[in-house]
């Protein structure tokens, strides 16, 4: 069949007729039928969306009230636990991220212990003299954030600290000190330890087996196990296995001169106390001619050691690295600082020096103020009058003075003020104060922070300085 073009034509138009015909009936079908449904479905949507709207302001208000309430409740716990005498410290944006409850009372109450642990951010937790329930061992253990543990005379045994260190892969300091249920057991999951870089295992029943597992670790720097009187003498070389050890603190009636031989040839060792020790002068002296590790020394300290006089000391005077001394309960005069000098006579660049508690005569403190860098000095449970004051107020970078239990009266602490960069000040235990010396401190232009517990001053929170 074949159609001549005039066919053709009217076929064409004939078909484009009958397209237009149906589009209009879709359309009008769309008209009448579809769009009220889309309009329907439509409505229904934004009703749906309000709804939900609504819905999410209410829930958005029911979440800022349990936030109020949930800070209200941080508040107060912050509250009881400094009226308690413990603290806590806060980040830059407010957030608790320390609580100490090592200190104050002599006993946090567990509901006390298990509400310190409701804060997010916490980094540091430090528990003592208090009792340790299932529960809270459970809930320190869920702390995974935790990088800081201190414990101290607490009934925690090896099996609850176990439970806690296999629990906290980012601690990075812990404590424990003077709880007799732990032993080597408690000490042993440290091995798997992977950022531990401090540790404190102070009178504890621990042997050379501890040693062992502490040999093994790739991060530790900082060991302090004095009074943990089951450590052999000769279990003292396995501290060689510490390779990254740099700080040492050791003390009790097996630390003698032998232990001290040991311990100058660990190979980075900078910082060393010895307390409780018996230790002669000569043991002293054949450490500090080690010229390796009289070097590298930048911390020494001696503390409750009889038979260490100045004279012992002078040998201090071969550390050109030694930024720190500190004395505590020595039977030193203040003779031994003559001794450290340079080779061209002038006093060694020390940063801090304690002689807490020592027994200094009154021509110590001219020869304390010749260390011209002091930035840090302890003179604590030492007589220091006026003329001693007067003496050290030349030192001019000095930020930091403790002057706890030294006798102060209103008339000898007022050179105080003639120290020109003194930003922290302890007269804790100066019972012979009386509220006349506040006017003498408010002239420190420069102090930031004030220790006044046990003196007529009345506690840090009702002085107008900060603590």
């Amino acid at each position: 069949m074949s159609f001549d073009k005039n066919e053709k034509r009217v076929f064409g138009n004939a078909l484009r007729l009958l397209v237009g015909v149906i589009a209009i009936l879709v359309f009008v079908f769309w008209l009448l039928l579809i769009r009220p449904g889309i309009g329907g479905i439509q409505a229904a949507h934004k009703m749906e969306l309000a709804d939900l709207n609504r819905r999410l302001d209410e829930i958005q208000a029911e979440t800022a009230g349990l936030r109020a309430e949930l800070e209200k409740h941080r508040a107060l716990v912050v509250e009881a636990i400094e009226s308690s005498g413990g603290g806590v410290e806060r980040n830059e944006q407010g957030s608790v991220i320390a609580v100490d409850l090592s200190k104050g009372r002599e006993v946090f109450e567990n509901d006390m212990l298990l509400r310190a642990l409701t804060f997010p951010e916490l980094r540091t937790l430090r528990i003592g003299f208090c009792a340790v329930s299932p529960d809270l061992i459970r809930r320190i253990a869920a702390l995974r954030h935790l990088e800081e543990l201190y414990f101290r005379e607490t009934p925690i045994d090896d099996a609850g600290l176990e439970a806690i260190l296999t629990s906290i892969p980012r601690l990075k300091r812990l404590t424990l000190r003077r709880i007799p249920a732990i032993t080597d057991a408690g000490i042993a999951p440290l091995a798997a330890a992977k950022e531990l870089k401090a540790l404190s295992c102070i009178s504890l029943s621990l042997t050379g087996r501890s040693l062992d597992v502490l040999s093994t670790s790739k991060t530790l720097s900082s060991l302090d196990i004095r009074l943990c009187g089951d450590i052999a003498r000769e279990d003292y070389e396995k501290l060689a296995g510490i390779a990254r050890l740099t700080e040492l603190k050791i003390g009790g009636g097996t630390i003698d001169d032998s232990v001290l031989e040991t311990v100058g040839r660990l190979p980075n060792l900078t910082s060393l106390l010895v307390e409780d020790a018996q230790i002669t002068p000569e043991g002293l002296s054949s450490l500090l001619h080690r010229q390796d590790f009289a070097d590298r020394l930048r911390w020494f300290g001696l503390s409750r050691i009889r038979a260490i006089d100045d004279r012992a000391l002078e040998g201090l005077r071969r550390c050109p690295r030694l930024r720190t001394v500190a004395m505590k309960e020595m039977p030193v005069s203040g003779d031994f600082l003559d001794r450290l000098v340079g080779d061209d006579r002038t006093p060694m660049p020390l940063e801090t020096l304690s002689l807490n508690q020592t027994e200094l005569i009154e021509t110590a403190f001219p020869k304390i103020a010749r260390f011209v860098t002091l930035k840090r000095l302890d003179l604590a449970g030492v007589l220091v009058n006026a003329e001693a004051l007067k003496s050290l107020a030349g030192l001019p970078q000095l930020r930091s003075l403790n002057l706890a239990s030294s006798y102060q009266t209103d008339v000898s602490l007022e050179p105080i003020a003639l120290f020109p960069a003194l930003e922290s000040l302890d007269l804790s235990g100066n019972i012979y104060l009386s509220v006349a010396s506040a006017d003498t401190l408010r002239r420190i232009g420069t102090l930031k922070t004030l220790t006044v517990r046990g003196t007529a001053l009345g506690s840090n929170k009702d002085e107008p300085f900060e603590e």
